[in-house]
């Protein structure tokens, strides 16, 4: 039965190999889909740099400001909180503008192309003696990829 022998040993043989061509099969289907999220993933990271980048989230707002004419009086950095793969780095700005105006610096902060960024709370005051100009305090979230180590 030395024939048989061979006949199994072959059969095992072909089935491996039908199997690792159903793999590669498969691998190929996802190729297209693994370059989307490749592009993806080049994308945010760009969005969420990997250190703190003050200056950058700076220029963001800078251009921000200009845009929406909200008049700015203070940014204050506050303490960054720290996750397992992102760091989250909040500031405060504290200024004041036209309502429309504010709006539209909410907008912009929460869909930055350059940046990502989320308004974490406002604050949104009248102002007696100019009651179209209202006093605003908004806390932001910018973040940052943790280094792996």
């Amino acid at each position: 039965n030395r024939d048989t022998d061979e006949v199994n040993k072959v059969k095992a043989q072909i089935a491996e190999l039908d199997l690792k061509l159903k793999q590669m099969e498969e691998a190929e289907k996802n190729w297209a889909f693994m370059k989307e999220k490749q592009a993806l993933l080049d994308k945010l990271s760009k969005k969420l740099p990997n250190s703190v980048d003050a200056p950058g989230f700076f220029q963001a707002m800078v251009k921000i400001l200009a845009i929406t004419r909200i008049e700015m009086t203070d940014l204050t950095p506050e303490n960054p909180a720290q996750r397992t793969v992102y760091t989250e780095i909040p500031y405060k700005i504290i200024g004041r503008g036209r309502y429309h105006d504010f709006g539209q610096f909410l907008n912009l902060i929460e869909e930055n192309p350059e940046r990502f960024m989320r308004v974490k709370t406002l604050t949104v005051e009248n102002q007696d003696d100019r009651p179209s100009i209202h006093n605003i305090s908004v806390r932001i979230g910018t973040f940052m990829f943790n280094p792996r180590g």
